[in-house]
Protein backbone atom coordinates (compact mmCIF):
# COMPACT_ATOMS: atom_id res chain seq x y z
CA UNK A 1 0.00 0.00 0.00
CA UNK A 2 2.50 2.44 -1.11
CA UNK A 3 1.51 6.04 -1.22
CA UNK A 4 3.30 9.05 -3.21
CA UNK A 5 4.14 12.11 -1.83
CA UNK A 6 6.45 14.81 -2.89
CA UNK A 7 6.62 18.67 -1.62
CA UNK A 8 8.92 21.23 -2.58
CA UNK A 9 9.40 24.29 -0.80
CA UNK A 10 11.89 27.30 -0.80
CA UNK A 11 13.55 28.46 2.98
CA UNK A 12 14.03 31.90 2.19
CA UNK A 13 14.85 35.09 4.78
CA UNK A 14 11.50 36.71 4.01
CA UNK A 15 9.35 34.48 5.68
CA UNK A 16 11.74 34.83 9.00
CA UNK A 17 13.50 31.69 8.08
CA UNK A 18 17.33 30.07 8.55
CA UNK A 19 18.97 27.75 6.76
CA UNK A 20 20.82 26.56 10.17
CA UNK A 21 17.54 26.41 11.65
CA UNK A 22 15.77 24.37 9.04
CA UNK A 23 19.28 21.98 9.17
CA UNK A 24 19.34 21.38 12.91
CA UNK A 25 15.78 20.40 13.35
CA UNK A 26 16.19 17.84 10.55
CA UNK A 27 19.12 16.42 11.69
CA UNK A 28 18.54 16.59 15.26
CA UNK A 29 21.51 18.32 16.25
CA UNK A 30 22.93 21.54 17.55
CA UNK A 31 24.36 24.29 15.28
CA UNK A 32 25.18 27.98 15.66
CA UNK A 33 24.10 30.84 13.24
CA UNK A 34 27.51 32.65 13.28
CA UNK A 35 25.55 35.71 11.48
CA UNK A 36 23.03 36.11 13.56
CA UNK A 37 24.72 34.30 17.04
CA UNK A 38 21.71 32.54 17.88
CA UNK A 39 22.28 28.77 19.00
CA UNK A 40 19.70 26.30 17.62
CA UNK A 41 19.39 23.35 19.64
CA UNK A 42 17.62 19.96 18.44
CA UNK A 43 19.61 17.17 20.09
CA UNK A 44 16.81 15.81 21.55
CA UNK A 45 14.69 15.31 18.97
CA UNK A 46 13.87 11.64 18.22
CA UNK A 47 13.03 9.65 14.87
CA UNK A 48 16.17 10.62 12.39
CA UNK A 49 17.26 7.37 11.66
CA UNK A 50 19.98 8.55 8.64
CA UNK A 51 21.99 12.07 8.21
CA UNK A 52 24.40 12.99 5.64
CA UNK A 53 25.96 15.27 2.89
CA UNK A 54 26.26 14.45 -0.46
CA UNK A 55 28.27 16.57 -3.03
CA UNK A 56 30.14 15.69 -6.50
CA UNK A 57 33.42 14.35 -6.13
CA UNK A 58 36.14 16.77 -5.93
CA UNK A 59 34.13 19.40 -3.63
CA UNK A 60 35.38 20.90 -0.53
CA UNK A 61 35.75 19.37 2.78
CA UNK A 62 33.87 21.89 4.32
CA UNK A 63 30.59 20.80 2.21
CA UNK A 64 29.76 17.69 4.01
CA UNK A 65 30.03 19.44 7.53
CA UNK A 66 26.20 20.58 8.39
CA UNK A 67 27.41 23.75 10.63
CA UNK A 68 30.36 24.77 7.86
CA UNK A 69 27.77 24.17 4.80
CA UNK A 70 24.94 26.21 5.68
CA UNK A 71 26.45 28.73 7.84
CA UNK A 72 28.46 29.16 4.40
CA UNK A 73 25.14 29.38 2.60
CA UNK A 74 24.38 32.18 5.11
CA UNK A 75 27.49 34.09 4.58
CA UNK A 76 27.00 33.88 0.86
CA UNK A 77 23.32 35.79 0.79
CA UNK A 78 23.15 39.75 1.70
CA UNK A 79 19.64 40.57 0.82
CA UNK A 80 17.01 40.50 3.32
CA UNK A 81 14.43 38.48 1.12
CA UNK A 82 17.31 35.78 -0.39
CA UNK A 83 16.19 32.16 -0.88
CA UNK A 84 18.72 29.88 1.60
CA UNK A 85 18.10 26.84 0.23
CA UNK A 86 15.36 24.41 -1.30
CA UNK A 87 13.28 21.56 0.33
CA UNK A 88 12.36 18.62 -1.09
CA UNK A 89 10.01 16.37 1.35
CA UNK A 90 9.47 12.58 -0.25
CA UNK A 91 7.43 9.75 1.79
CA UNK A 92 9.20 6.71 1.32
CA UNK A 93 7.26 3.22 0.29
CA UNK A 94 6.82 1.67 3.80
CA UNK A 95 7.09 -1.70 2.49
CA UNK A 96 10.59 -1.32 1.93
CA UNK A 97 13.57 -1.76 4.02
CA UNK A 98 15.60 0.66 6.09
CA UNK A 99 18.68 -0.34 3.33
CA UNK A 100 16.25 -0.44 0.39
CA UNK A 101 14.62 2.84 1.56
CA UNK A 102 18.30 4.65 2.02
CA UNK A 103 19.47 2.84 -1.60
CA UNK A 104 16.21 4.59 -3.31
CA UNK A 105 16.80 7.74 -1.76
CA UNK A 106 20.53 8.29 -2.59
CA UNK A 107 20.16 6.78 -5.89
CA UNK A 108 17.30 9.61 -6.14
CA UNK A 109 19.54 12.45 -5.01
CA UNK A 110 22.60 11.80 -6.65
CA UNK A 111 20.76 11.66 -10.32
CA UNK A 112 18.79 14.64 -9.83
CA UNK A 113 20.40 17.14 -7.69
CA UNK A 114 23.61 16.19 -6.96
CA UNK A 115 24.71 15.48 -10.43
CA UNK A 116 23.47 19.16 -11.43
CA UNK A 117 26.01 21.24 -9.38
CA UNK A 118 23.87 20.85 -5.76
CA UNK A 119 24.81 19.60 -2.43
CA UNK A 120 21.94 17.83 -0.80
CA UNK A 121 21.27 17.40 3.07
CA UNK A 122 20.08 14.12 3.47
CA UNK A 123 17.89 13.15 6.90
CA UNK A 124 15.36 10.30 6.75
CA UNK A 125 12.89 10.41 9.54
CA UNK A 126 11.11 7.66 11.03
CA UNK A 127 7.37 7.40 13.14
CA UNK A 128 5.89 4.45 14.29
CA UNK A 129 3.08 3.04 11.62
CA UNK A 130 -0.62 3.08 12.70
CA UNK A 131 -1.11 -0.69 10.63
CA UNK A 132 2.48 -2.08 11.20
CA UNK A 133 1.68 -5.18 9.45
CA UNK A 134 1.51 -3.39 6.40
CA UNK A 135 4.86 -2.62 7.12
CA UNK A 136 8.77 -3.91 6.80
CA UNK A 137 9.23 -3.14 10.47
CA UNK A 138 6.38 -0.70 12.08
CA UNK A 139 7.58 2.19 10.86
CA UNK A 140 7.33 4.79 8.18
CA UNK A 141 9.51 6.68 6.75
CA UNK A 142 10.00 10.04 5.13
CA UNK A 143 13.11 11.63 3.78
CA UNK A 144 14.05 15.68 4.25
CA UNK A 145 16.40 16.58 0.91
CA UNK A 146 17.85 20.30 1.69
CA UNK A 147 19.62 21.51 -1.46
CA UNK A 148 21.95 24.73 -2.15
CA UNK A 149 20.73 27.47 -4.37
CA UNK A 150 24.30 28.11 -5.69
CA UNK A 151 27.02 25.70 -7.02
CA UNK A 152 30.40 24.90 -5.75
CA UNK A 153 32.37 27.31 -7.78
CA UNK A 154 36.47 26.48 -6.82
CA UNK A 155 36.53 26.56 -3.09
CA UNK A 156 32.82 28.62 -2.68
CA UNK A 157 29.24 29.34 -3.43
CA UNK A 158 29.30 30.71 -7.28
CA UNK A 159 26.27 31.86 -8.96
CA UNK A 160 22.45 30.59 -8.70
CA UNK A 161 21.07 28.38 -11.01
CA UNK A 162 17.73 29.77 -12.27
CA UNK A 163 17.18 26.60 -14.34
CA UNK A 164 16.66 24.76 -10.99
CA UNK A 165 13.46 26.84 -10.24
CA UNK A 166 11.71 25.96 -13.49
CA UNK A 167 8.58 24.22 -13.24
CA UNK A 168 9.39 21.82 -15.49
CA UNK A 169 12.49 21.10 -13.02
CA UNK A 170 9.83 20.42 -10.52
CA UNK A 171 7.77 17.84 -12.92
CA UNK A 172 10.60 15.78 -13.40
CA UNK A 173 11.63 15.11 -9.79
CA UNK A 174 8.46 14.54 -9.32
CA UNK A 175 8.16 11.81 -11.58
CA UNK A 176 11.55 10.77 -10.75
CA UNK A 177 10.65 10.18 -7.34
CA UNK A 178 7.82 7.90 -8.49
CA UNK A 179 9.96 5.84 -11.05
CA UNK A 180 12.64 5.65 -7.97
CA UNK A 181 10.93 4.43 -5.93
CA UNK A 182 8.77 1.64 -8.06
CA UNK A 183 11.88 0.38 -9.49
CA UNK A 184 13.09 -0.25 -5.46
CA UNK A 185 9.42 -1.82 -4.80
CA UNK A 186 9.83 -4.15 -7.75
CA UNK A 187 13.96 -5.23 -6.58
CA UNK A 188 12.47 -6.06 -3.46
CA UNK A 189 9.56 -8.07 -4.70
CA UNK A 190 6.78 -6.01 -3.88
CA UNK A 191 3.71 -5.91 -6.27
CA UNK A 192 3.01 -2.37 -4.91
CA UNK A 193 3.60 1.11 -7.00
CA UNK A 194 2.92 4.82 -6.62
CA UNK A 195 1.86 6.97 -9.12
CA UNK A 196 2.89 10.80 -9.02
CA UNK A 197 -0.02 11.93 -11.07
CA UNK A 198 -3.50 13.18 -10.12
CA UNK A 199 -6.29 10.84 -9.01
CA UNK A 200 -8.42 12.66 -11.99
CA UNK A 201 -5.23 11.77 -14.45
CA UNK A 202 -4.82 7.98 -12.94
CA UNK A 203 -8.49 7.32 -13.37
CA UNK A 204 -8.41 8.43 -17.12
CA UNK A 205 -5.57 6.42 -17.83
CA UNK A 206 -7.33 3.91 -16.51
CA UNK A 207 -10.50 3.98 -18.71
CA UNK A 208 -9.02 4.58 -21.46
CA UNK A 209 -6.86 1.41 -21.00
CA UNK A 210 -9.94 -0.14 -20.45
CA UNK A 211 -9.09 -0.79 -16.18
CA UNK A 212 -12.57 -0.89 -15.22
CA UNK A 213 -11.61 -2.20 -11.82
CA UNK A 214 -8.80 0.47 -11.19
CA UNK A 215 -11.12 3.75 -12.02
CA UNK A 216 -13.46 2.38 -10.28
CA UNK A 217 -11.21 2.67 -7.19
CA UNK A 218 -9.61 5.94 -8.24
CA UNK A 219 -13.14 7.90 -8.30
CA UNK A 220 -12.40 9.59 -4.96
CA UNK A 221 -11.78 12.99 -4.19
CA UNK A 222 -7.90 13.39 -2.82
CA UNK A 223 -7.57 13.67 0.67
CA UNK A 224 -6.04 16.81 1.92
CA UNK A 225 -3.20 16.99 4.34
CA UNK A 226 -3.56 18.06 7.72
CA UNK A 227 -0.33 19.29 9.15
CA UNK A 228 1.57 18.76 12.26
CA UNK A 229 0.29 21.82 13.92
CA UNK A 230 -3.70 21.19 13.09
CA UNK A 231 -2.95 17.71 13.46
CA UNK A 232 -2.00 18.12 16.79
CA UNK A 233 -4.89 20.85 17.80
CA UNK A 234 -7.28 17.77 16.70
CA UNK A 235 -5.47 15.40 18.69
CA UNK A 236 -5.53 17.14 21.98
CA UNK A 237 -9.61 18.12 21.14
CA UNK A 238 -10.55 14.22 20.39
CA UNK A 239 -8.47 13.38 23.65
CA UNK A 240 -10.94 15.84 25.72
CA UNK A 241 -13.96 15.21 24.16
CA UNK A 242 -13.28 11.28 22.37
CA UNK A 243 -15.14 11.25 19.30
CA UNK A 244 -16.12 14.77 19.03
CA UNK A 245 -16.25 16.24 15.66
CA UNK A 246 -12.86 17.91 14.06
CA UNK A 247 -12.62 21.50 15.99
CA UNK A 248 -10.43 23.60 13.19
CA UNK A 249 -11.31 24.37 9.72
CA UNK A 250 -9.08 22.30 7.67
CA UNK A 251 -9.83 19.25 9.81
CA UNK A 252 -13.09 19.73 9.00
CA UNK A 253 -12.67 19.97 5.31
CA UNK A 254 -10.66 16.90 5.85
CA UNK A 255 -12.92 14.58 7.92
CA UNK A 256 -15.79 15.83 5.17
CA UNK A 257 -13.64 14.26 2.46
CA UNK A 258 -13.40 11.24 4.09
CA UNK A 259 -16.93 10.79 4.13
CA UNK A 260 -16.81 11.48 0.40
CA UNK A 261 -14.47 9.02 -0.46
CA UNK A 262 -16.32 5.98 1.50
CA UNK A 263 -19.30 7.10 -0.24
CA UNK A 264 -17.75 7.16 -3.51
CA UNK A 265 -16.46 3.38 -2.50
CA UNK A 266 -19.70 2.19 -1.71
CA UNK A 267 -21.09 4.03 -5.29
CA UNK A 268 -17.77 1.75 -7.22
CA UNK A 269 -18.17 -1.46 -5.10
CA UNK A 270 -21.91 -1.63 -6.41
CA UNK A 271 -20.75 -0.50 -10.36
CA UNK A 272 -18.34 -3.47 -9.87
CA UNK A 273 -20.36 -5.26 -8.10
CA UNK A 274 -23.10 -5.10 -11.46
CA UNK A 275 -20.39 -5.78 -13.47
CA UNK A 276 -19.42 -8.86 -11.51
CA UNK A 277 -16.23 -7.32 -10.67
CA UNK A 278 -16.77 -7.40 -6.73
CA UNK A 279 -14.21 -9.28 -5.84
CA UNK A 280 -11.48 -7.58 -7.73
CA UNK A 281 -12.17 -4.27 -6.62
CA UNK A 282 -12.18 -5.27 -3.03
CA UNK A 283 -8.78 -6.73 -3.49
CA UNK A 284 -7.97 -3.23 -5.31
CA UNK A 285 -9.47 -1.15 -3.04
CA UNK A 286 -7.26 -3.07 -0.62
CA UNK A 287 -3.86 -2.50 -2.28
CA UNK A 288 -4.62 1.31 -2.36
CA UNK A 289 -3.80 2.77 1.25
CA UNK A 290 -6.48 5.54 0.52
CA UNK A 291 -9.63 3.70 -0.48
CA UNK A 292 -12.59 3.74 2.17
CA UNK A 293 -12.56 -0.03 2.34
CA UNK A 294 -9.12 -0.08 4.03
CA UNK A 295 -9.96 2.52 5.95
CA UNK A 296 -12.75 0.68 8.10
CA UNK A 297 -10.22 -1.80 9.29
CA UNK A 298 -7.67 0.85 9.86
CA UNK A 299 -9.50 3.73 11.32
CA UNK A 300 -12.35 1.73 12.25
CA UNK A 301 -15.61 3.85 10.98
CA UNK A 302 -17.98 2.44 13.12
CA UNK A 303 -20.35 5.44 12.96
CA UNK A 304 -21.61 4.76 9.45
CA UNK A 305 -22.03 0.88 10.37
CA UNK A 306 -25.64 1.36 10.05
CA UNK A 307 -25.48 2.95 6.49
CA UNK A 308 -23.05 0.12 5.44
CA UNK A 309 -25.46 -2.40 6.01
CA UNK A 310 -28.28 -1.08 3.97
CA UNK A 311 -25.36 -0.15 1.13
CA UNK A 312 -23.31 -3.28 0.89
CA UNK A 313 -24.64 -6.72 2.04
CA UNK A 314 -21.70 -7.77 5.05
CA UNK A 315 -22.35 -11.48 4.12
CA UNK A 316 -21.39 -11.07 0.71
CA UNK A 317 -18.44 -9.58 2.26
CA UNK A 318 -17.40 -11.79 4.46
CA UNK A 319 -17.28 -14.51 1.65
CA UNK A 320 -15.10 -12.72 -0.33
CA UNK A 321 -12.84 -12.72 2.61
CA UNK A 322 -12.73 -16.42 3.41
CA UNK A 323 -9.68 -16.09 0.37
CA UNK A 324 -6.37 -15.68 1.40
CA UNK A 325 -5.61 -13.24 -0.54
CA UNK A 326 -7.99 -11.04 1.33
CA UNK A 327 -7.22 -11.06 4.54
CA UNK A 328 -7.81 -7.38 5.42
CA UNK A 329 -11.51 -7.78 4.21
CA UNK A 330 -11.85 -10.07 7.37
CA UNK A 331 -11.49 -6.97 9.55
CA UNK A 332 -13.56 -5.21 7.35
CA UNK A 333 -16.64 -6.97 7.88
CA UNK A 334 -15.73 -8.39 11.31
CA UNK A 335 -15.52 -4.57 11.77
CA UNK A 336 -19.12 -3.90 11.29
CA UNK A 337 -20.66 -6.17 13.44
CA UNK A 338 -17.77 -5.66 16.46
CA UNK A 339 -16.52 -3.17 18.43
CA UNK A 340 -19.11 -0.40 19.73
CA UNK A 341 -21.86 -1.99 17.30
CA UNK A 342 -21.43 -5.48 19.39
CA UNK A 343 -24.94 -4.55 20.80
CA UNK A 344 -26.60 -3.59 17.95
CA UNK A 345 -25.41 -6.73 16.32
CA UNK A 346 -26.71 -9.05 19.14
CA UNK A 347 -30.15 -6.98 18.75
CA UNK A 348 -30.49 -7.89 15.25
CA UNK A 349 -29.42 -11.51 15.94
CA UNK A 350 -32.29 -11.98 18.27
CA UNK A 351 -34.35 -10.49 15.61
CA UNK A 352 -33.22 -12.57 13.04
CA UNK A 353 -33.81 -16.00 14.98
CA UNK A 354 -37.26 -14.82 15.69
CA UNK A 355 -38.21 -15.38 11.85
CA UNK A 356 -38.74 -17.74 9.57
CA UNK A 357 -36.56 -20.07 8.00
CA UNK A 358 -35.43 -18.11 5.43
CA UNK A 359 -33.68 -15.86 7.58
CA UNK A 360 -31.51 -18.56 9.46
CA UNK A 361 -28.77 -17.99 6.79
CA UNK A 362 -28.90 -14.08 8.30
CA UNK A 363 -28.56 -15.42 12.17
CA UNK A 364 -25.60 -17.68 11.35
CA UNK A 365 -23.80 -15.07 10.00
CA UNK A 366 -24.30 -12.62 12.62
CA UNK A 367 -23.63 -15.45 14.83
CA UNK A 368 -20.22 -16.39 13.25
CA UNK A 369 -19.46 -12.96 13.62
CA UNK A 370 -19.74 -12.70 17.58
CA UNK A 371 -17.56 -15.41 17.96
CA UNK A 372 -14.82 -14.12 16.16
Amino acid sequence: MAIYHLTAQVISRSSGRSAIAAAAYRHGIKLVDERTGEQHDYSRKKGVEHSEIIAQQGAPDWVRDHGALWNTVEAAENRKDAQLAREIEISIPRELSPSQSLEAVRSYVHENFVNKGMVADLAIHTKKSNEPDLTFDGLERHAHIMLTMRQIDGGSFGKKDRSWNDRKALEAWRENWAQTANQALQIAGRPEQIDHRTLQAQKVAAERSGDLVRALVLDRPPEPKLGAAVSAMERKANARNLGARPVTERGQRHQKTREQALDAALEASQAASKHGLLSEFLEMARQFGTSAFRRWAAEGLQKQVSNLRDRINPQKLLEVSKHSTRRKLNDIAAGIFKSTQEKRAKQNLSRATRQPARSNQRAQSLTKSLER
